[in-house]
Formats: structure tokens, C-alpha cells, sequence
């Protein structure tokens, strides 16, 4: 399947493999679980539109929509042709299994983002945190009411409920420079909490892709970031996404994530990705 999928895509693809829902229905309901859908509101109702750096989030939403839906075909075509040649019985000649193949190798060839060798394959992750980055700087800057804070956290929770996953996701150049940004506002608990996530969101977007300690080392500043929610959050946020790492995320006092670990010499990672 094509590894460019918006997150709600994916997710909609996969209740579709393990239940057998419909596609539409599934995406629909994954979409309705995104709290980037609350956050576009959000920030639309604040005033908030497309800048220079990047489309407003409602309409980049919408068109991630719209393209989900004219995919949607091609990547049927891809899967039938997957469980062709991946069910074929026992017995098959070399030369059907050479047609099977070339069948889906087409399949994959028509589907415009199935490859992944793009000058950038995460900008659409990279335009949520981007716009995940203003609302915090809109909360630090004493703007915005409990609604707006709580819709942020939730967005930034669901952003890095895999932090590591997500390392590899924030760090390029024009988010970097994007978000360089002066941060200032309210002596609040809740804004100064806001500005400090926002600032350690920031520091992850610049550490740069070289080897395992700048990914750790992003890991652990969307960990700072994700870490200040819920106190900026006026104290009512619960988070939406359970956090893999253990934290017990609903748990009132919990105020941040366990620390991301270190690599150790005998777990190397296996880099797939290349620098930005």
C-alpha cells in the first residue's frame, strides 16, 4: 500500500482489513476522532489562515480528504492485485506468477503516491505541526479560551503519541525556519506553559537528521513539548490517545512522559530515511 497516507487514511484502512467496513465509513469515523478537524475550527474562528509556509489546516484537511476519496480505487487495484499474487495456489506456473506480478507492479505505478522516494514525504505530519506550533504560540500569548487550549494539547498529544515515530516526521528545513518565531506573552501558568511547549516544539523541528542521538534527542523535546498539556490546558485535559511509552496519561498529576532512552550499542537503528 502506498506509505504516503494521511494518519486518518491509514487508520481507516486498517478497521477495513481487520473488520471489513466500508472504506468511506471508516475513514469517516477516523476523521471524526482527529482532533485536527477541532483544531482547524479552532484556529479558522481565531482568525487563522493560510501563510506563506503553508495552506490553512481546515483546507489542507479538506483536500486530504478529497484526494483520500480519488485514491481510493487505486489502491483497491493495488490490493487485489496484492492478494493475487500473494494467494496464488500452489502449482502455479513461473510464468502466471510473472504475470501476477507485473499486474500489480502497475497497479502500483498508477497510484501517484505510492512512491516513496519523495523530495518530502511527510509534509502533510509536517503542516499539523506546524500549525500545532501557532496555537500553542496563540495560548502562550494569553489568546484564546479553555476550548482552544484543550483542542491544542489534544492535537499535540495525537501529533507525538509516538515520539520517536515522529522525530522522523518533524525535522526539516522549512518547518524549521517556519517557526522561528519570537515567544512571548502573559506571566499565566497556563501561557507560560503554552510558550515553553511551543519552544521546545521548535527545538525539535531544528535538531538536524544525522545518526541515533539527534533522533532521541527530538524524541525527547516532542516528550517536553506533549509533557506541558495539562496544565495549559487550564487542568482538564485528558489526553485523547493512549501514550505508548506507559505514561499513565489519564492520571490527574501526570505532568510529562517518562524520558525517551538513549540507543545502546547492542540495539543499533536502522535508518530509512534520509536528511531532509
Amino acid at each position: 500500500m502506498p506509505k504516503k497516507q494521511p494518519t486518518p487514511a491509514k487508520v481507516a484502512r486498517a478497521v477495513q482489513r481487520n473488520t471489513g467496513q466500508k472504506y468511506t465509513a471508516a475513514l469517516r469515523e477516523a476523521e471524526c476522532k482527529n482532533p485536527f478537524r477541532a483544531l482547524a475550527r479552532e484556529l479558522r474562528a481565531a482568525g487563522f489562515s493560510a501563510t506563506e509556509h503553508a495552506p490553512a489546516l481546515d483546507d489542507h484537511l479538506d483536500a486530504e480528504h478529497e484526494e483520500s476519496q480519488r485514491l481510493e480505487p487505486l489502491e483497491k487495484a493495488i490490493q487485489e492485485a496484492e492478494a493475487a499474487l500473494h494467494e496464488a495456489p500452489a502449482g502455479t506456473s513461473r510464468a502466471e506468477l510473472g504475470a501476477l506480478e507485473r499486474a500489480l507492479r502497475a497497479a502500483e505505478a498508477a497510484h501517484p503516491g505510492y512512491d516513496y522516494d519523495h523530495d518530502n514525504p511527510f509534509e502533510s505530519q509536517q503542516i499539523r505541526a506546524y500549525w500545532i506550533f501557532h496555537a500553542l504560540r496563540h495560548v502562550g500569548a494569553g489568546h484564546g479560551g479553555p476550548r482552544f487550549a484543550h483542542v491544542t494539547a489534544a492535537a499535540l498529544d495525537f501529533l507525538t503519541a509516538d515520539s520517536l515515530l515522529a522525530a522522523d516526521w518533524v525535522r526539516h528545513r522549512w518547518l524549521a525556519e517556519a517557526t522561528q518565531l519570537k515567544l512571548s506573552g502573559p506571566n499565566t501558568q497556563a501561557a507560560a506553559a503554552a510558550r515553553k511547549a511551543a519552544a521546545a516544539l521548535a527545538h525539535a523541528f531544528r535538531i538536524p537528521f544525522r545518526g541515533d542521538e539527534e533522533w532521541f534527542a527530538c524524541a525527547r523535546a516532542l516528550d517536553q513539548a506533549a509533557g506541558n498539556d495539562h496544565r495549559w490546558a487550564t487542568g482538564q485535559y485528558v489526553p485523547t490517545v493512549s501514550r505508548p511509552d506507559g505514561c499513565p496519561a489519564t492520571a490527574p498529576g501526570c505532568c510529562s512522559r517518562p524520558s525517551t532512552p538513549m540507543p545502546s550499542s547492542t540495539t543499533p537503528r536502522s535508518r530509512g530515511a534520509t536528511a531532509p
